[in-house]
């Protein structure tokens, strides 16, 4: 037949290609509008827990397991805590104290092996790990070259998260033309894609637009179940089918993002009070599909922390008198059964091979003794600080109680007050010895060969500092 240039530009116009070329102009019109955003406003990742699933990622791309360098405090507590019950459940001894108590603690708390993650759902890392693992590039070498404008593993993540984004806007229209009609399809979609707020999701990072996905996802099967079964022009496996999918995404989401667990409830109502025959049939097969998910994981949890949901099943005690802001991750041994003081503030960080000299020694004081040292009126000390670098002072108070006001700055300068007992007060006239950005300094013996650990210094004022006794510190790892 020969070709016939009026009808192939017919069919392209008004026929059958006319719904592929519109839909090919809208594809490169987002994907041009993607580029322009990614010039404009990309800036590599800015939040704690971008970052945070991006290294679970790595680790798992790499072979680690779902481990983290990024270790908690409380996360160290729930581990040592459900080591506890289970080998006190099983009649064996206590915590030492000999010279072996020390290593003991310490593999409680999982610090000389990797340390299994207890804070992030496993989905979105997961995928991050498969993402990281196709990657064209490698990661840069920050050893030798600490400058970048652009951390290409960021961006690639970014990339994998703005298809999401595209996706979630292709579901919103086709969700817009199931509902309704085109017209609402596509004022539905050009709204969702003109929202800042998503496209500032798509490059933070985030899980959100992957969370997004789900549940559109899950809209768009409950949108097609309840026509079916009020119509009944679908048979009693096709509802079951769709209602088992519609449990699988609220688990995937619930494994993306805890609370989204919570939304299995409606979502069972809804099933239950659809005209069907077999009602509770369809709320069996949603809530056995989402527990099939859920379970293991909440079992793996429970197992390592004694919670389903690890270190997030503690979200309620998160900003509250007792426990302000982050306080609780922070914290190496908290009392969660009524409000009071604290004794330490610390963190813990991995250390990364090659980045830190491996000898133990601080710079400039050298490398500190096994043994600790009790603090006493008038000891004289040293540190070595981040701001300040070494300095000197002596210990000018004991057991003190001190209130520290803090200031959540990245939340707007949201101020509160927490109260610490038995700290060492030590002379800082005009901040000298202790300034901003030198906390979590080791504070030790003012002496030249192999110095003491007394406290690890953590607030001041410009006539006092305070730290927390080291022996409090260690004392949480044996």
């Amino acid at each position: 037949m020969p070709f016939r240039m009026q009808e192939f530009i017919h069919k392209w116009e008004l026929g059958s290609g006319r719904h592929y070329l519109k839909t090919a102009a809208a594809l490169i019109a987002m994907l041009s509008l993607m580029a322009v955003y990614d010039l404009v406003a990309y800036r590599n990742f800015a939040t704690q827990e971008a970052m945070d699933t991006a290294q679970l990622g790595r680790n798992i791309s790499e072979g680690r397991g779902y481990v983290t360098h990024f270790i908690r405090p409380f996360s160290m507590y729930l581990l040592k805590r459900q080591h506890l019950a289970a080998q006190a459940q099983s009649g064996g001894a206590g915590a030492s104290t000999n010279a072996a108590a020390g290593a003991a603690g310490l593999d409680m708390c999982r610090l000389r092996q990797p340390h299994p993650d207890l804070a992030n759902p496993p989905v979105y890392p997961l995928l991050l790990a498969g993402l990281l693992k196709v990657m064209p590039f490698g990661y840069p070498d920050l050893s030798q070259s600490q400058t970048f404008s652009i951390f290409k593993p960021d961006l690639w993540i970014t990339l994998f998260n703005q298809v999401l984004f595209l996706a979630a806007v292709w579901m919103v229209f086709r969700l817009g033309r199931t509902l309704f009609d085109g017209s609402v399809a596509w004022v539905g979609a050009g709204v969702f894609l003109g929202s800042d707020l998503f496209w500032r999701f798509s490059v933070s990072g985030l899980s959100t637009m992957l969370l997004v996905v789900i549940f559109l996802g899950l809209v768009w099967i409950l949108a097609l179940l309840e026509p079916a079964a009020r119509e009944e022009t679908r048979g009693q496996t096709w509802l079951m089918s769709m209602a088992a999918v519609a449990g699988a995404l609220a688990g995937l989401g619930c494994l993306t993002r805890y609370a989204f667990g919570w939304l299995i409830l409606p979502v069972l109502v809804l099933l239950f009070l659809l005209p069907a025959r077999n009602r509770m049939g369809l709320v069996m097969a949603a809530t056995f599909s989402f527990l099939l998910l859920v379970s293991p994981w909440a079992v793996r949890n429970f197992q390592l922390s004694g919670t389903p949901f690890g270190v997030a099943g503690f979200a309620l005690y998160q900003n509250t008198p007792q426990f302000p802001e982050n306080e609780l991750e922070r914290s190496l041994n908290p009392d969660l059964s009524q409000t009071g003081s604290s004794e330490v503030l610390s963190a813990i960080a991995s250390v990364i091979s090659g980045m830190v000299s491996t000898t133990g020694e601080i710079l400039n004081v050298g490398t500190i003794s096994a043994t600790t040292q009790a603090a006493s009126i008038g000891q004289a000390v040293k540190k070595m600080g981040r701001t300040t670098s070494l300095t000197r002072s002596s210990v000018s108070g004991l057991n003190a109680t001190i209130s520290v006001a803090y200031e959540n700055e990245c939340a707007g300068g949201s101020a509160f007050t927490k109260t610490y007992t038995g700290q060492i007060v030590i002379a800082n006239s005009g901040s000298k010895f202790l300034a901003g950005g030198d906390s979590g300094s080791l504070m030790v013996q003012d002496i030249t060969t192999n110095p003491r650990a007394v406290g690890l210094l953590y607030a001041g004022s410009t006539s006092t500092a305070i730290a927390n006794p080291i022996g409090q510190v260690l004392s949480f790892l044996g």
